[in-house]
């Protein structure tokens, strides 16, 4: 099987992760050949990464369909999208003639050359829906809404990373399309852990970009919370990139004096490494997909507190490998984080509940196997 994968950008997050995983793993296992189509703008570093593991790409200057939510003159930016695409399509169509590619994988919503090639190729296409749009990233489609629903309708299989998002999709991005639930996953190296040095402060951590949707300016006052109390054998270690959010928590930081118990990392490449100096996991983003962190954290034999929110409340389970919290609820968030604080047991316990539930759910092997079983079908249905 040979198939050509459209993705929207070039940072490795959490989506390109994803599908970076999944193809190294199908061509591993299931001899998969995948080229990978991206776009122009250099917001990472995907071609090296592509190199490195032999993959062969496309690099296009292509313009997705979205726009900024209230963006002015929106009808002119709809044109010019549709004008884009058109040209964009048939000079990536042309530089692809001689491909023999079996099937079109979309691995974002926010780009909309798989569908197009996939319609003038007639080959099968799957779209996986990774994000939830307008509340995920304040953006809004610039394609008509009809241009869209038939763009999606056609596609062969819609994937959706959780249960969340395959609701979300339903009810606003394409009524009627047939929407499969595939869980990503992750490969686990590592067995559990059966040592914790609780003469350490608890070691909390946060591994995200640095924006206002993952919202780690929520973690930071449940910091607060604790020193107000006088509860202070912790430490909070933020991990990601972000200058303009970054420096709005440095302020916060700053005034509310924590600086002895929060940690500023930046990008950091060594996370799992990192992972496995940590005891606590937490995600407070508002709206999130799926949550490869969170599998992450738990592989690393943490337990997570996490915003009950998108699809964090599908990968924890309150109570036994986490605490869910009501987002906002900045006291809530401190209590959880409290209980661990005073009691390393019951953290080391869930822990261990962690690590065994992304062992039984959420492996990098049952996602490439369902994802294979979706191609798969897809070329029998095409005949």
């Amino acid at each position: 099987m040979k198939i050509l994968v459209v993705t929207y950008c070039r940072a490795m997050l959490g989506a390109n992760r994803a599908m970076l995983a999944m193809i190294k793993d199908l061509r591993e296992r299931y001899h998969v050949e995948s080229t990978v189509l991206m776009p122009a703008v250099e917001d990472g570093n995907l071609a090296e990464v592509l190199e490195k593991e032999g993959f062969p790409y496309l690099i296009e200057p292509m313009k997705m369909w979205v726009m900024p939510l209230n963006a002015k003159h929106e009808w002119l930016r709809s044109i010019s999208a549709q004008i884009k695409t058109f040209f964009l399509s048939k000079s990536i169509l042309k530089k692809i003639k001689n491909e023999h590619f079996d099937l079109i994988y979309t691995n974002n919503s926010t780009v909309q050359y798989g569908a197009v090639i996939a319609r003038k190729r007639h080959l099968p296409h799957v779209w996986h829906i990774r994000e939830f749009g307008r509340y995920h990233y304040d953006y809004d489609y610039s394609f008509p809404y009809r241009k869209r629903l038939r763009y999606f309708s056609e596609t062969d299989q819609v994937v959706a990373i959780s249960d969340a998002i395959a609701e979300y999709a339903k009810k606003e991005l394409c009524p009627g399309a047939d929407i499969k639930r595939v869980y990503d996953g992750i490969a686990i190296s590592k067995q559990q852990r059966i040592e914790w040095n609780r003469s350490m402060p608890l070691r909390i951590v946060y591994v995200a970009a640095l924006q206002s949707g993952k919202n780690q300016l929520e973690l930071i006052k449940a910091a607060e919370k604790l020193w107000d109390q006088g509860i202070k054998d912790f430490e909070i270690h933020l991990v990601g990139d972000g200058a303009e959010y970054r420096a709005e928590l440095e302020m916060y930081v700053a005034q509310h004096r924590l600086s002895d118990c929060i940690q500023f990392h930046g990008y950091r490449d060594d996370v799992e490494q990192m992972l496995d100096t940590m005891d606590v996991g937490v995600i407070c983003s508002k709206a999130e997909g799926f949550g490869l962190v969170t599998c992450e954290y738990m592989a690393a034999s943490m337990p997570v507190a996490g915003a009950d929110s998108g699809a964090t409340p599908e990968l924890i389970e309150d109570g036994e490998t986490g605490f869910i919290y009501k987002p906002g609820d900045v006291r809530m968030l401190a209590e959880h984080l409290k209980k661990w604080i005073e009691n390393r047991e019951l953290m080391e316990q869930m822990g261990k509940k962690a690590y065994r539930r992304v062992q039984d759910h959420f492996t990098l092997q049952r996602h490439s196997d369902e994802m294979y079983a979706v191609f798969e079908k897809c070329l029998k249905k095409r005949g």
